[in-house]
């Protein structure tokens, strides 16, 4: 049915249709009356602004997830805790520190293996943070205790009943006030079945892409060899 009567003309105000709540029609600019292209088109990136401050280069992190319609709970505001500057070998194990790492290699059950230890061995030492592992790659943010992250530091270097062909540790810090999580989680993969089958198809066209053009490169190379070798080069 349509929403005017028979006989009533439609309003064509850009207002009245407003509150008539009527969708307005707007016609597509003419891309031959553009205007010409200048230094300025398309406009120069930027980083992205968090409470008017630039984020350059944001790590993963679990903290990281915003919370909507600024219902974030502000807890009341606290005295911050006393940094211990001068630690001797009666309470150097109190100190907390924390780090990251990645691991590159190829691991059982796309990674559900690697990461059930990871959890289990972080629990054992009363570690924090997250970890998350996939079949190629694992990556993860610890914090804890200096004895306890070397203890889970060498364990990650040496003892992993994984192939690892790679392992990187960066942004360490030692002697923090006090740690930012709670208990040792697992980002898991919670993408559809269906996404992952087709992400799985795009790499698999992605590799075989790659090798294509390896295997042209390589004859090409190849050939070039051939005309050098025998003088056969028809200039």
């Amino acid at each position: 049915m349509a929403p005017f009567a028979r006989g009533i003309v439609k309003p064509r105000s850009e207002k009245v249709r407003a509150m008539l709540n009527i969708s307005v029609e707007r016609k597509q600019p003419n891309p031959l009356r553009a205007p010409p292209k200048t230094l300025l088109d398309p406009p120069p990136c930027a980083a992205p602004l968090e409470k008017g401050n630039p984020v350059l280069d944001r790590q993963f992190d679990t903290l990281n997830r915003r919370i909507t319609g600024f219902r974030k709970y502000k807890a009341p505001q606290v005295a911050p805790p006393r940094v211990i500057r001068d630690r001797d070998e009666t309470n150097f194990h109190e100190m907390l520190g924390k780090f990251r790492f990645d691991l590159q290699g190829s691991f059982r059950e796309n990674g559900d293996a690697l990461r059930d230890s990871l959890l289990q061995a972080g629990r054992d030492l009363f570690l924090v943070g997250w970890v998350k592992c996939r079949g190629r790659f694992a990556t993860g943010h610890i914090q804890g205790d200096v004895y306890a992250l070397s203890y889970m530091r060498r364990y990650l270097e040496k003892h992993l009943e994984e192939k690892v062909s790679s392992v990187r540790f960066y942004e360490e810090n030692f002697g923090m006030p006090a740690l930012e999580y709670e208990r040792m989680s697992a980002v898991n993969d919670l993408r559809a079945p269906s996404k992952k089958q087709q992400h799985a198809l795009r790499a698999a066209e992605k590799n075989k892409a790659r090798k294509l053009e390896q295997e042209s490169l390589r004859q090409a190379q190849e050939l070039e060899r051939y005309y050098e070798e025998n003088c056969i080069r028809n200039y």
